[in-house]
């Protein structure tokens, strides 16, 4: 037998106190009188006595002290363990954090009698097994309501008998590898059985909570912690990786990962890059007990993304490797479609541009299918740009106008007054005060952009977007201004490419697994899709996750992929040609690396009794939860804190009997004073 609260024992001070009681109890001394019928109410208040008497035998003593000392007992609020039997309606809350993909370890057959599992099982199959086992040996008659603490709590079933029902809910458990919601899967299961005394909340984990006992949830029905996994978990992770241009013309890269050894004991072992999917380093490190390094690379050639990997088999895979989407600025390249323009053509090449020129076949220009961020489109006429390929390559590509717009109508006329500019990034470090332009092109209807640049109520530059692309016109032709020959001609340069060609990147960054990222998505963009590139988790050839839809076109609000790896995120128009596809990192949570992590069902909870219910288990096989010994607890061997149970016991309250005990006692009390034993 147990007690649930020892500062309980403060209480039993009263039992002197009434020992005391009898200490100063009067005693009379007999005096002959000739009457006492006269005395008697008299004699039993005022006759003298004498106080400190000596403790002798009186019934009503020992009854009260022990009614005191049964009131004491009931304070403390006694129990016993008996055999364990299921409630009514159980709920099991069952973690799918990352740290249950590590393997469940040689340990964890004594907790939980998954010794029939194979040996690369990991905690999460464990849990399955010990839910199924329990519910079989324990609650065949009960309901079943089972809730996955995954990125949001997910109520998988509820008071289900069917033992059917049950198991396919179970294998269609998987895990989260981004943020856990730990605490909201605690509030859900607390509401379920708050206006039912005959349920009981189950928490499988492996105790890697990394809320632990933030919620505060007040549970009025008993709590047990069924914990997965071994003691030993040792565990290798990447932290984070990057890489960014070594800044000089040979176009290599460097790379820095932050790598930690989360286990107990000394690792050693290779750290290999690989640039895409070819390897061009291999370290060897050590790293002592809970040791974090920063490694870094220089040299590295140039690729579209980096893939660092750990060769170490550890428990828990999916932080072996992570991925870097290359940040390398590479040149940029335009179309120019213009009759001869060398202040431009040399600006072009200051800003990092590298020209295409097509050939003039008569006045047309020949269609070209070189790679291009952007065309340059200098005062040519609607003739020269003609056909489906010119087409498509203007619709496809941000565009800069001088001049006019081909097609576009529109009327010149002589600029007047002040030149003044909008701030824009076309327009940053400039104000183009003393420029001079014989002439601007006025359209006759409204066009994509608005007016970066005036002079006087005329615009002289404009940008905007068509069609899901950035458009730039100068509305005068550089043979008729003074601007290409000011030093502010180069700066302007500069700024229209960046302007134009920033929306032309690469990767997307990183994300968490499972979290919300916004895209960019051109408005050409009829249908988009993931695809994997590395998915170490997953089969990457046999996955396909179709984008995400709102209204009927392609969201900007895209899910990432569930599991950590590279992902492509390729867009297509209405013909099912590719528009553009964009590397993004998927990053597991890197609190789930620590594997050491194994909280109790008190830092859990916090406080699982606090709603009055029956004291809470844990069922691990182990002594206690925290690790120490009673004597190291200070006491606490009696208390809530020490409930180090094995499987099939629960705790039986002796609260109403001690009660019923101490009821018959005042009873019994009553009739000996009403038969004047009280001296």
């Amino acid at each position: 037998m147990r007690v649930e609260w020892m500062n309980g024992l403060w209480f039993a001070l009263s039992l002197p106190a009434i020992a005391a009681l009898y200490l100063f109890k009067r005693t009379y001394v007999d005096t002959p009188i000739s009457s006492h019928l006269l005395w008697n109410r008299v004699l039993k208040e005022m006759e003298a006595n004498r106080p400190w008497q000596k403790l002798r035998n009186r019934l009503l003593l020992y009854i009260q002290l022990l009614v005191a000392a049964l009131l004491v007992f009931a304070i403390m609020q006694p129990f016993v363990w008996t055999k364990q039997t299921a409630s009514a309606h159980v709920v099991f809350i069952v973690d799918t954090s990352a740290s249950m993909q590590s393997k469940a370890g040689p340990a964890s057959s004594a907790n939980g009698g998954s010794g029939s599992l194979p040996s690369e099982a990991t905690r999460l199959d464990e849990a399955k097994k010990q839910l199924l086992d329990w519910m079989d040996a324990e609650a065949k008659g009960s309901l079943i309501t089972l809730i996955s603490a995954g990125k949001e709590p997910e109520l998988l079933l509820s008071r289900e008998a069917s033992k059917e029902a049950v198991q396919e809910a179970v294998s269609k458990l998987t895990p989260t590898f981004g943020v856990t919601a730990y605490n909201e899967a605690l509030s859900l299961a607390a509401a379920l059985t708050r206006e039912e005394p005959d349920a009981e909340v189950r928490l499988l984990t492996d105790g890697q909570w990394a809320e632990a006992a933030g919620s505060g949830t007040s549970f009025g029905v008993p709590v047990t912690l069924m914990q997965a996994g071994g003691d030993e978990a040792g565990n290798a992770g990447v932290i984070r990786f990057g890489a960014l241009p070594d800044g000089n013309a040979s176009g290599t890269v460097s790379a820095v990962a932050s790598v930690k050894n989360w286990g107990t004991r000394e690792e050693t072992f290779d750290v290999s890059i690989y640039a895409a999917e070819r390897l061009v380093s291999v370290k060897r490190e050590v790293f002592r007990a809970g040791e974090q390094k920063s490694l870094y690379w220089h040299g590295l050639p140039e690729s579209d993304y980096y893939r660092l990997s750990l060769d170490i088999n550890d428990a828990l895979a999916a932080d072996n490797a992570a991925y870097a989407v290359s940040t390398a600025a590479k040149q940029k390249s335009a179309i120019l479609l213009t009759d001869g323009n060398l202040f431009l053509e040399k600006a072009l090449s200051l800003a990092g541009v590298s020209v295409i020129k097509p050939q003039k076949n008569g006045t047309a220009f020949t269609s070209t299918e070189a790679a291009a961020d952007m065309i340059v489109v200098d005062t040519i006429s609607e003739s020269a740009v003609l056909g489906t390929d010119w087409d498509k390559r203007l619709a496809g590509l941000p565009v800069w106008y001088i001049g006019s717009v081909p097609g576009e109508a529109g009327a010149g006329v002589k600029p007047t007054g002040e030149m003044t500019v909008a701030p824009h990034p076309v327009m940053k470090y400039l104000k183009l005060q003393d420029a001079h332009i014989a002439q601007l092109w006025k359209p006759q209807k409204a066009l994509w952009g608005e007016p970066v640049a005036n002079q006087g109520d005329t615009p002289v530059i404009y940008a905007g977007e068509n069609e899901g692309k950035r458009r730039l016109l100068f509305a005068f032709d550089l043979h008729q201004s003074d601007l290409p020959l000011r030093s502010e001609f180069p700066v302007l340069v500069h700024n229209a490419v960046d302007w134009l060609t920033e929306t032309a990147a690469t990767g997307l960054g990183s994300a968490l697994a499972g979290d919300k990222l916004e895209v960019t998505v051109s408005a050409r963009t009829a249908s988009a899709r993931w695809e994997a590139v590395h998915a170490p988790a997953n089969d990457a050839a046999a996955f396909d996750q179709t984008a995400d839809r709102n209204g009927g076109i392609v969201s900007a609000l895209q899910n990432v992929p569930k599991l950590p790896g590279l992902y492509r995120f390729i867009e297509s128009d209405s013909e099912g040609q590719t528009i553009q596809a964009r590397l993004l990192t998927v990053q597991m949570d890197a609190k789930e690396m620590d594997l050491t992590l194994r909280l109790n069902l008190e830092q859990i909870v916090g406080n699982p009794d606090a709603a009055g219910g029956l004291p809470s288990t844990s069922e691990t096989g182990a002594e206690n939860q925290t690790g120490l010994s009673e004597q190291e607890q200070g006491g606490q061997a009696a208390g809530a804190k020490d409930r180090g149970v094995s499987e099939g016991r629960a705790p039986y309250p002796l609260l109403q009997w001690v009660l019923m005990l101490v009821l018959a006692v005042v009873l019994l009390e009553w009739g000996v004073y009403r038969r004047g034993h009280t001296i």
